[in-house]
């Protein structure tokens, strides 16, 4: 029975630093559209004070195309908001796997700590210490 509990505990620890990984990409993704929003922000409002008629240049796919600013604007607004909407799932996503690392947290409290450590009792004297007492 000793060896069952070992391994459930192993199983727990292990599905819980996976979703501790799964959130921190999710994270760092997040950053990372966030990031490209801003700089689409950046170039929108240079463009929105620049005359409607000057050239304007967009990378697309690779590939860099010349247009002018009152044909990109709209472009660039696009997909600013198609950054936003992806921001929201993503962020949705991070929400999901929050949950789920704290329906394991509190399932096996004794198991896993909010940092996905195990938590090891030892006995003395009929006192209980953790690692750090």
């Amino acid at each position: 029975m000793a060896e069952t509990d070992k391994g459930e505990k192993a199983k727990v620890i292990e599905e819980y630093k996976e979703l501790n990984n799964q959130q921190a990409n999710v994270v760092m993704l997040f950053y990372n559209i966030a990031e490209e929003k801003r700089q689409h922000d950046l170039v929108l409002e240079a463009l929105k004070t620049s005359s409607p008629d000057y050239r304007a240049w967009r990378i697309r796919n690779g590939v860099l195309t010349e247009t002018v600013v009152k044909e990109a604007i709209p472009d660039i607004e696009k997909d600013i908001q198609q950054l936003a909407e992806r921001m929201e799932k993503v962020n949705g996503e991070a929400k999901k796997i929050q949950e789920q690392m704290k329906v394991l947290e509190e399932k096996y409290e004794g198991i896993v700590n909010a940092k996905g450590k195990v938590e090891e009792k030892k006995v003395e004297a009929g006192t209980e210490k953790g690692l750090l007492a």
